[in-house]
């Protein structure tokens, strides 16, 4: 993961899929190891969303697993964690972090931003999030093969 942009991650398709604009914005986690780049639906668009990619260099999935509600699960052949982050509401969002060489992952999270999608529940977002990683991984995959 180290000299990925994540930025440059997401294909398309999987913009598409996600529902997202293909306009990314970098956020400066501070963390260092740790870069990340968002891509957020309109204000204007309802349901609201936002798509996260993280890459990491310098930890892998175990602090996750302590996690509340924490599931572990694979993406594309590769050990991986859900979670979910309190501060918005379980329902409302969805990380999954992909453990892809050690202290190296990829994180993808789903969030409905500003709780405003009916029938919203965890499941849903982890679903896109997965599908996410998925498309991800299978494109870094066959980048580097």
């Amino acid at each position: 993961m180290d000299g990925l942009d994540p930025c440059a991650l997401p294909t398309p398709e999987v913009l598409r899929e996600a529902g997202v604009p293909a306009n990314p914005r970098t956020v400066d986690t501070g963390v260092p190891g740790v870069r990340v780049c968002a891509w957020d639906r309109s204000v204007l668009q309802r349901p609201s969303g936002s798509l996260g990619v993280f890459t990491v260099t310098n930890q892998d999935t175990r602090n996750a697993l302590t996690a509340s509600g924490a599931q572990v699960t694979t993406v594309a052949g590769f050990g991986a964690v859900e979670v979910s982050d309190s501060m918005y509401g379980r329902e409302f969002n969805c990380g999954v972090r992909v453990d892809v060489a050690p202290n190296q992952g990829l994180w993808v999270t789903y969030l409905n931003t500003i709780a405003d999608e009916p029938g919203a529940r965890h499941e849903l977002m982890c679903q896109r999030a997965r599908t996410a990683a998925e498309g991800i991984m299978r494109n870094l995959l066959a980048t580097t093969r």
